[in-house]
């Protein structure tokens, strides 16, 4: 009997053993002096945190793609708090490219159990509307407020089942506040000029950025946020490539585009264009009889857009005038030009994808079919 309750005895101390062993650290009271950092001034952001035991800690930096970009090994620390600081700063200590980046603190305890901060799964996404929306036409400028930090889609286009026209702001980070987003009030293809437009339409959608955000500013440097109409990225790492592992898995939804990575979000160039050769008269190709006209998309946009379902629209002067059903690559147009009176018409193509990425191009053009 007493060998018996010596082994209970072992059993019962072997299972609370096993219980502490696989009890990760635990970081605590996490903050930042900043969400944002200005590399213009030399600015560093601190975070502040707390150990509920010792443990060999590192601060992750990583971009919106869930690239790293930066670790920091802070060594064997203490129980208790904490300090950890970054520059704005890459792993070979060069300044990256202003935009949004998501920090991790990761802890590794005596007992090889890790702890992980990390808020970037559930604290980022959720709709955070532009308030006050409006185009300022003496400061050729878009204007709106937000409320929180937020990635933010601008587009304008026509009112009453009108063309988009242009993306203004493509996924770009913003901090809270009011802001001002340059436009000189013409489409992208810069053949309308939509600034006194009476059917001028501006859009604007905002997503929240995770609440382990860092804004990299630089308020002197041509490449800063406010001079960006899509995200920066380093685009070649010089160091090993590691991605951020996921701490929650988001049920998918159909649309919900900030739900997408980072490579996959936004709007891309839509190439227009005329097949044929036609005179040309201060720039402008005269037209006549039918007009075949195609577009395309870039060769490294390919693949992202033929994995989702896209419908092309067309439209003339403003008005819909056929849509496809089915979108391939290259389409071509056949446009009966003598349904339309003689002088200067807009055809607008947009190619409009079931995932919230859209294409848009215009062609100006003079028809001048024999009356």
């Amino acid at each position: 009997m007493k060998l018996l309750a010596v082994i209970k005895s072992f059993m019962l101390l072997s299972a609370i053993c096993i219980s502490c062993a696989v009890h990760a650290v635990v970081i605590s009271n996490v903050s930042t002096d900043s969400t944002t950092l200005n590399l213009s001034n030399g600015e560093r952001v601190t975070i502040q945190f707390a150990l509920d035991r010792p443990a060999s800690v590192a601060l992750n930096i990583y971009d919106d793609r869930d690239l790293l970009v930066k670790r920091i090994t802070l060594g064997q620390l203490e129980t208790g708090e904490h300090k950890a600081r970054w520059k704005g700063d890459d792993q070979l200590g060069r300044p990256v490219p202003p935009e949004a980046y998501r920090y991790t603190l990761s802890a590794v305890g005596s007992d090889q159990t890790t702890g992980i901060y990390d808020l970037s799964d559930n604290s980022a996404g959720q709709v955070a509307p532009l308030r006050n929306l409006y185009w300022d036409g003496s400061t050729q400028s878009i204007r709106y407020t937000l409320a929180k930090p937020a990635r933010v889609v601008i587009r304008v286009g026509l009112n009453n089942h009108g063309p988009l026209l242009h993306t203004v702001v493509n996924w770009v980070a913003r901090d809270a506040g009011e802001h001002s987003e340059r436009w000189n009030g013409s489409d992208v293809s810069q053949v309308i000029s939509l600034a006194e437009h009476p059917r001028l339409e501006i859009a604007g959608d905002g997503y929240r950025l995770a609440e382990n955000s860092i804004l990299v500013l630089d308020t002197k440097a041509r490449s800063s946020l406010h001079a960006q109409s899509k995200p920066q990225y380093i685009e070649e790492l010089k160091w090993p490539i590691e991605k951020r592992m996921p701490q929650q898995q988001n049920q998918h939804k159909t649309y919900a585009p900030a739900q997408r990575s980072a490579r996959k979000r936004g709007d891309f160039p839509l190439q227009f264009s005329l097949l044929d050769t036609f005179p040309m008269d201060n720039g402008i190709p005269q037209v006549s009889g039918t007009v075949a006209m195609r577009i395309n998309v870039n060769p490294e946009d390919l693949a992202s857009i033929a994995s989702q379902r896209f419908e092309p629209v067309f439209f003339v002067d403003g008005q819909f005038l056929f849509e496809s059903e089915v979108g391939y690559f290259p389409m071509t147009l056949n446009w009966d030009s003598t349904k339309h009176n003689n002088g200067i018409h807009y055809m607008t193509a947009n190619l409009r994808g079931y995932l919230s990425n859209f294409g848009m191009a215009t062609i100006k053009v003079e028809v001048v079919n024999d009356e």
